[in-house]
């Protein structure tokens, strides 16, 4: 079978070795993200001009951005961990937070980081007339109001702004309510961290952690989220220590801005004098190939996937998983082509996975984001040298069908070798994993025995 990039695979097919399937573990964002009532910036300032929404935190001179500080709160509701079990969650949180800021860098909040309540919880009658000096703004406030949650967990009063009931004209409020937090110092990303035994968890096995944002500012670049991990994997038994880093940092991720319910408001900042001054919205993310992939074509994942596939073709965009069926949008890389992707829904074991580069084009094309491109690790499935010329995918002996993986029943194999300039090679870059891959179909197994 030729492909549009004439890639070259060869598969020997032996009947006395079996195929086996890797154990992954999965990821719930779009699931949890889909039932987060997500809070912007007002629309209104808090007091005086109207001309800077609160939240919004612009660069004031082109001072150069710098790395992101996620600032990490564990729940009260935590205190029950055991010393071990809290120790583990700290580490692993903590140091997905350090492997992150050597990748990410933004324009820094100013002073402290408060986040905003939710009006439409709070109040239970708003100024909407556009007219109005307080349009927006709380005329009745909802007695029966409480609190603000991010995926479950309880914020602190101390981290959020106070709210006020107006009158329809003036420029001090009614009554106060409740008055701003200190809000916290230092920190450009609220995470909120949870270790429980939740439906979820128990329902899902191989889930490690979950995790949703629940504040955006007036950018719309998420400032504040939430990760749950599940409290199982935290015991001696279970716990790998490199899984939870690489878990926290995929759903931080997923917090940050890869989420496809925010596609729509990254920006291009292409033509503004840097990133985060004067961006503007992007008219389209994602858009659907002549296959019916649904593809990221943003500038920077377009000239990853083409330095990725030593191709000039500008329909390489980056494909998102299509499990959901076809024109669904997701919030992960295709796996039957970005396999290792730190932002693949599915993950082997640490050494299978890769901060790629396609996913860092992917966050600097969010438009909120500098990224450090040099710290990209490279893809091994389905990259192509380009000194060693193409490669073409053979069909595949046994029934085994177009599609991802295959049916242990079906056959097996011994090794995989590739031809490179008509010579072979065996499949060494993973003893136990090797991948198959064309544009629009490729296969994963892990392999026994082998030379």
């Amino acid at each position: 079978m030729t492909t549009p990039f004439h890639w070259l695979l060869v598969v020997l097919w032996l009947p006395s070795i079996t195929v086996f399937s890797v154990p992954f573990q999965s990821c719930l964002h779009d699931e949890v993200q889909s039932s987060v009532s997500v809070v912007s910036a007002p629309q209104t300032p808090k007091s005086g001009s109207r001309l800077q929404p609160a939240g919004l935190y612009l660069r004031q001179s082109l001072s150069p951005m710098l790395p992101i500080r996620i600032h990490s709160w564990m729940a009260t509701s935590q205190s029950d961990l055991s010393v071990n079990e809290r120790v583990r969650l700290d580490s692993a949180v903590n140091e997905a937070t350090v492997i992150i800021a050597s990748f990410l860098s933004v324009n820094r909040v100013p002073g402290r980081l408060l986040l905003n309540r939710d009006i439409n919880k709070y109040c239970k009658s708003i100024w909407r007339n556009l007219s109005l000096p307080n349009y927006n703004r709380c005329g009745i406030s909802n007695e029966n109001y409480r609190m603000e949650t991010c995926l479950d967990v309880v914020i602190p009063d101390e981290h959020l702004s106070g709210y006020a009931v107006w009158s329809a004209t003036g420029d001090q409020p009614r009554e106060v309510i409740k008055v701003d937090g200190v809000g916290v110092m230092d920190a450009d990303f609220l995470l909120y961290v949870q270790a429980a035994d939740t439906d979820k968890c128990r329902s899902e096995p191989s889930v490690i952690a979950y995790a949703s944002y629940c504040q955006l500012d007036a950018s719309d670049r998420p400032i504040a989220g939430a990760v749950v991990f599940c409290r199982a994997r935290l015991t001696t038994k279970q716990f790998n220590h490199p899984k939870t880093v690489l878990t926290a940092v995929h759903e931080l991720l997923h917090a940050l801005g890869f989420s496809r319910d925010l596609f729509d408001k990254w920006k291009d900042c292409s033509d503004s004098p840097a990133v985060g001054i004067s961006c503007s919205s992007r008219s389209s993310v994602t858009n659907t190939d002549e296959y019916g992939q649904l593809r990221i074509y943003t500038q920077k994942v377009i000239k990853a996937m083409q330095d990725h596939l030593k191709s000039s073709s500008h329909e390489a965009g980056g494909p998102l998983e299509n499990k959901d069926g076809v024109g669904v949008l997701s919030s992960h890389w295709e796996a039957r082509f970005l396999q290792g992707s730190i932002m693949a829904a599915s993950m082997g074991e640490p050494w299978q996975v890769q901060i790629d580069q396609i996913t860092l084009a992917a966050l600097a094309d969010t438009g909120w984001y500098q990224v450090n491109m040099s710290a990209a690790e490279s893809l091994v499935w389905g990259a192509v040298n380009s000194a060693q010329g193409c490669w073409e995918l053979v069909p595949i002996l046994a029934g085994i069908s177009a599609g991802w993986g295959a049916s242990e029943s079906q056959g097996s194999v011994k090794n995989v070798k590739q031809t490179v300039n008509n010579e072979w090679h065996p499949c060494e870059r993973y003893r136990t994993g090797c991948a198959f891959s064309d544009w629009r179909e490729a296969w994963v197994y892990s392999i026994s025995g082998g030379e």
